[in-house]
């Protein structure tokens, strides 16, 4: 009996290993975590002029900051494209 339940135990952990695969295969390829600076970035010691209000905005490509009158534009990595036709 138990060559019987070490072969279900082997056979369970495959399963789980094999599921653990396909789980990981199901993340959004384009995810990545969010670079360290941008809480810093969003405080007004960050900047020269100490903005009173900052506004963070995150598009697909890049990370905004609003700060009072100013613009800041930040492009995120790995969105770099070699020619229009690969971006389409």
């Amino acid at each position: 009996m138990t060559g019987f339940i070490k072969d279900q135990k082997n056979t369970l952990t495959n399963l789980i290993d094999l599921l653990s695969v396909k789980a990981s295969a199901l993340k959004d390829p384009l995810e990545t975590t969010a670079p360290t600076y941008l809480e810093a970035l969003k405080k007004s010691e960050a900047y020269s002029d100490s903005p009173q209000k900052i506004k963070f905005e995150e598009t697909q490509g890049s990370y905004l900051f609003h700060a009072d009158a100013q613009l800041y534009k930040i492009k995120k990595t790995g969105n770099e494209f070699a020619s229009l036709a690969v971006k389409e």
